[in-house]
């Protein structure tokens, strides 16, 4: 009994904190920016095509919104999660396929704020 009170511990964070950013990316396949909106930090980093930036999140959005006009999505598929910071923050990793047929690659790092998890970093890769 001890043994599985132990796995659950370590368990239920990893999953229910992963979780938090699936729908992040159901908004991103829907490109919901309006949405999108409400799950981000006021100042988020943002990269796209390897340039990084630290702005706030009406800044992030308009490039967002650029880029899921040349790429709108297909498919999103989670590929990677974890816990970062204590099991506090976390971040999670997905392909996108774009209905252009390219793929890309979106990193999400977020960090709980006012009993929510806040996304304060978004990486846009090709692949």
């Amino acid at each position: 009994m001890r043994t599985f009170i132990v796995l659950l511990t370590i368990l239920i964070p990893v999953f229910c904190g992963a979780q938090a950013f699936q729908p992040f990316f159901d908004l991103i396949r829907k490109s919901d920016l309006k949405g999108l909106e409400g799950m981000m930090d006021p100042k988020i980093q943002y990269c796209f095509n390897d340039q990084l930036e630290v702005a706030d999140k009406a800044i992030a959005l308009k490039a967002l919104r650029a880029f899921l006009d040349r790429n709108a999505p297909k498919s999103i598929q989670p590929v990677h999660k974890g816990n970062a910071k204590g099991d506090e923050a976390g971040f999670a990793i997905a392909t996108m396929e774009a209905q252009n047929g390219r793929r890309f690659r979106i990193y999400l790092y977020g960090e709980p704020s006012s009993g929510r998890m806040r996304i304060k970093e978004l990486r846009i890769d090709p692949l």
